[in-house]
């Protein structure tokens, strides 16, 4: 026998969802992945058997996404520990986006500790230079080639390693304009191989061990 009370439970039960995903996305004022968080906190209390389970569902794994999306933009601009924080607000309701921002926040911790080992080593090899002796500027650009490419800090060592050749190169060419061949030599003998610089300068080396200025 058919209960006469069901289809007004029913309707009674949609409007509750109704109110409850209301005042969900009454929310969502601003893009804070606060916001979303509660407003899925809040969503997340339709329940299964209810007729709006499905909207409320959406909504959860839409608003869940947003915050990834949040996540990976402040990653993209190298605000790892951002990226964290925003990732960490998603509840675990929608498990599989749940589950993707867990995988997410330990790649970004991964990327920290690479930055904060990367950049250690940028600062021990600045430490090793010594004004006017060509071969400590060689130690700190060997310091520097440890770090990999596509790691953090990989741009400013390889930077540093430009800059710090080229001061090389202008040591070598002080010495020579004193007519301190062997000495420009002995200078230049520190530029890293493999380098547009290293490369350029044999030409001048050449002249220098003639005992000839560069032109």
């Amino acid at each position: 026998m058919t209960n006469p009370a069901a289809p007004a439970l029913t309707l009674n039960r949609q409007q509750a969802n109704q109110v409850t995903l209301e005042s969900a996305r009454s929310l969502l004022r601003s893009d804070q992945a606060t916001q979303f968080s509660q407003a899925i906190q809040v969503a997340s209390q339709v329940q299964p058997t209810d007729p709006l389970y499905k909207q409320a569902q959406a909504d959860i794994a839409r608003w869940s996404t947003v915050i990834m999306d949040l996540a990976h933009g402040r990653s993209t601009s190298g605000d790892w520990t951002g990226a964290i924080s925003t990732a960490q607000t998603i509840p675990p309701v929608n498990q599989a986006i749940y589950r993707d921002a867990q995988t997410w926040i330990s790649r970004w911790q991964q990327l920290i500790q690479q930055r904060d080992v990367n950049l250690q080593q940028i600062q021990k090899a600045r430490r090793l230079i010594r004004p006017n002796q060509a071969n400590s500027y060689r130690q700190a650009i060997d310091t520097n080639k440890a770090i990999p490419a596509g790691q953090p800090g990989y741009e400013l060592a390889q930077e540093l390693i430009n800059t710090w050749s080229l001061e090389i190169w202008q040591m070598a060419q002080q010495r020579a304009s004193r007519g301190d061949f062997q000495g420009a030599i002995a200078a230049a003998a520190f530029l890293p191989e493999n380098t547009p610089l290293y490369t350029q300068a044999q030409t001048t080396i050449a002249l220098w061990q003639q005992g000839k200025k560069s032109p």
